[in-house]
């Protein structure tokens, strides 16, 4: 199974570049055929990991490929998203990322009888458990004003 992530992880292996346009559009540029294609039928996908990384980096680094793009205004997101997005991109191994979210949500399951949202809030507690196992840092979150919801994420060394 194809994610946007993994899509996201062969544009760096192909040294292609990928950013937001202004219009909401995805620019690209040295993508081979197949990735462009990919691109297009998981746009919805991509573009919200590319606002994740915008947001985390404090960045407008997809400003600087098109001059007609501007910074991604800030949003919220879940903690589960944010999870998601950390593992996607802390763990480059794609079947160690299935494994560690297969291991998370077998043990987010038995939450499932309190509701939707304690499910999720389990189930990103568990990702990010396992992502900062394997690397040996920290998963902290940027704050917004929102309950419940972050501006981004970043790392820090864990020390003893």
């Amino acid at each position: 199974m194809t994610t946007a992530a993994d899509i996201l992880i062969r544009v760096r292996q192909q040294g292609a570049e990928i950013w937001l346009k202004e219009n909401g559009n995805i620019g690209y540029r040295n993508c081979s055929p197949d990735l462009v294609e990919q691109l297009r039928r998981y746009k919805p996908d991509i573009v919200r990991l590319l606002r994740i990384h915008a947001d985390c980096e404090g960045t407008a680094a997809n400003s600087q490929h098109d001059p007609g793009s501007t910074p991604v205004m800030p949003k919220t997101f879940s903690r589960l998203e944010l999870a998601q997005d950390a593992l996607a991109r802390l763990i480059p191994d794609q079947k160690v990322r299935r494994r560690i979210m297969a291991m998370a949500q077998a043990d987010a399951r038995k939450w499932r009888f309190l509701g939707v949202e304690t499910y999720q809030h389990v189930l990103a507690g568990n990702v990010m458990d396992q992502v900062e196992a394997a690397t040996g840092k920290l998963i902290c979150f940027r704050g917004a004003h929102e309950q419940n919801r972050f501006n981004g994420w970043f790392t820090r060394e864990v020390t003893p």
